[in-house]
């Protein structure tokens, strides 16, 4: 839950006015959503899950559109742009499910370097949902797998810090393209 705050604390201070954001109240918030998930799984019979990142993306996916609209037409697409959920619908595409959660745990650690630098070993432990499976070293190599098909949507990058991710905007997608 720590890392859960600092994100929404983070992000919160992105929005426009943050005083009317969802994310005012952090501490409640994040309480909120976690009880309705942990709740909801009790009822589906699934009380071995563990809370990934993704589950929380998706909590919270209404204020992240409102919050980050540019990154958010990157993982879900538009009208006029393709995103990474489109092409994992697409058929004819190498995109996989695994590489949209890949993605959602990018965006929300972008906001939280300091806290969890972004290596693959850390993206596979953030969208890991169930203790009994993959190793820890399987899963960073599927990272690395899925991090070589969103090459058109996120791009490396290195600083001080280490490793890090960010959305390709559209004309960087374009000039990937051709």
């Amino acid at each position: 839950a720590p890392l859960f705050l600092e994100i929404l604390f983070n992000l919160r201070r992105e929005a426009n006015d943050p005083a009317k954001s969802i994310f005012s109240g952090t501490a409640r918030a994040i309480l909120a959503l976690m009880h309705g998930l942990l709740e909801a799984w009790i009822q589906e019979g699934s009380e071995d899950q563990i809370i990934t990142l993704v589950d929380f993306f998706d909590l919270i996916e209404p204020e992240l559109r409102e919050i980050l609209p540019q990154d958010m037409r990157v993982v879900e697409g538009t009208e006029e742009t393709i995103g990474i959920a489109d092409e994992v619908e697409n058929p004819d595409s190498d995109v996989q499910e695994f590489d949209l959660a890949v993605a959602k745990a990018i965006l929300l650690l972008q906001h939280v370097p300091d806290t969890i630098p972004m290596t693959e070993r850390n993206l596979g432990v953030a969208v890991l949902s169930d203790l009994d499976g993959p190793t820890q070293f399987q899963m960073e190599n599927r990272v690395e797998e899925s991090l070589q098909r969103l090459r058109k949507f996120i791009r490396p990058s290195h600083d001080e810090v280490g490793p890090r991710y960010t959305f390709a905007n559209q004309e960087e997608r374009e000039i990937y393209v051709e």
